[in-house]
C-alpha cells in the first residue's frame, strides 16, 4: 500500500509516506534502546504526522527494560534486576523530545482553534461531518465497518446479463490480506521471541485507534491505515517469517502485481471505470 500512497500528491497519502520513514527510523533507534533521544524524536515527529504512532512507544520501553536488565539470579528483587540509573536516564531521554513535540502540538491547536485539544476535524465541511457530530471521531460504532473493510473487502465483477464492465474496486479499498498476502504467514511464525511478542503488541496498539475511527480510509485502493504499522509487520516477517522461496515468493509477486495495478489506476480519471465510488460511503460490498 505504501507504493500507492507514494504516487498520490494529496496530504493524507503524503503523511503515510513520511510516517513510514519515521517508524523505520524509530525502530532503528529503539532496538536495544541504543539511541533513546533519537527514538523519542522520531516517534514524536511520527505522532505529529500520524497520531496513532504514539502507541508505538511501548516497544522502546520494552527494549529499555531489556537492555538495563541485570542477571536475574544475582538480583532477585524487581529494582535489583535492573540498572536503575541507566534505565531512568534512557527513558528520560526518550520521553523528552516526545513531551516537547506534544507541547508544541497543543500550543499549535490552541493558537488555531482556541482549544489545545481541538485538532480541527469538526470544522471540516465534508459529507461525514454529521456522523462525527453524532458518534465522535472514535467509537465502537465504527468497529464492525472498519473490520469489514480490513478483512473482507474484495473486488467484484458486474452481474451476468447486465452488460460488459470492468472489475470494480470499492472506494473503501481492498482487504489487507489481499493487497499484502504475506501477512498471513505472521499467523504461523517459525519462532517466538520476546522481541516478536513486543512487535506484535506494538503493531496491535498502533492499529487499534484506526479500527475505532470514523473513517475506513475512504477513498483508497487498499487499507491505507495499515501503513502506520506495516514496517513493524515486515520486521516480524524478517524475524520469524518463512524462507524466501516457494509459495511465499509467489504470493509476494502477486502483491507486487496487484499494487502496481493500483499505482497505475488509482485516483486517475482515465481509469475511473475500475473503481466504485459512492458518495455516502454506506456501500461496503457489491449491491444486490
Amino acid at each position: 500500500m505504501l507504493n500507492i500512497s507514494a504516487v498520490q500528491g494529496t496530504v493524507w497519502y503524503a503523511a503515510h509516506v513520511v510516517a513510514a520513514v519515521l517508524v523505520a527510523l524509530y525502530l532503528l533507534c529503539a532496538l536495544s534502546a541504543e539511541r533513546p533521544f533519537l527514538a523519542g524524536l522520531c516517534l514524536g515527529l511520527g505522532f505529529a504526522t500520524r497520531t496513532p504512532l504514539l502507541f508505538a512507544a511501548p516497544l522502546f520501553l520494552f527494549e529499555a527494560f531489556r537492555s538495563a536488565r541485570r542477571v536475574a539470579a544475582a538480583h532477585p528483587g524487581f529494582l535489583q534486576r535492573y540498572d536503575m540509573p541507566k534505565l531512568v536516564r534512557c527513558i528520560g531521554l526518550f520521553l523528552l523530545p516526545i513531551a516537547l513535540i506534544l507541547a508544541l502540538t497543543l500550543w499549535h491547536n490552541a493558537a488555531r482553534f482556541g482549544d489545545p485539544f481541538e485538532v480541527g476535524y469538526r470544522y471540516l465541511n465534508v459529507a461525514w461531518a454529521k456522523r462525527i457530530a453524532k458518534w465522535g471521531l472514535f467509537d465502537y460504532h465504527y468497529l464492525a465497518r472498519n473490520l469489514g473493510v480490513l478483512l473482507t473487502s474484495l473486488p467484484w465483477l458486474p452481474a451476468a446479463g447486465t452488460g460488459p464492465g470492468a472489475l470494480q474496486v470499492n472506494g473503501h479499498g481492498l482487504a489487507l490480506w489481499l493487497t499484502t498476502p504475506m501477512y498471513v504467514w505472521l499467523l504461523f511464525p517459525r519462532r517466538a521471541t520476546a522481541l516478536m511478542r513486543a512487535l506484535f503488541v506494538t503493531a496491535g496498539l498502533v492499529a487499534l485507534p484506526t479500527l475505532f475511527y470514523q473513517n475506513t480510509g475512504w477513498v483508497q485502493f487498499g487499507y491505507r491505515f495499515s501503513n502506520d504499522y506495516s514496517v513493524l509487520l515486515f520486521l516480524l516477517l524478517a524475524i520469524g517469517g518463512p524462507p524466501l522461496r516457494g509459495v511465499f515468493v509467489v504470493v509476494s509477486a502477486f502483491a507486487v502485481i496487484l499494487n502496481f495495478f493500483g499505482a497505475l489506476t488509482f485516483a486517475r480519471p482515465e481509469h475511473a471505470r475500475f473503481y466504485f465510488i459512492e458518495g455516502t460511503q454506506r456501500i461496503l460490498f457489491q449491491p444486490d
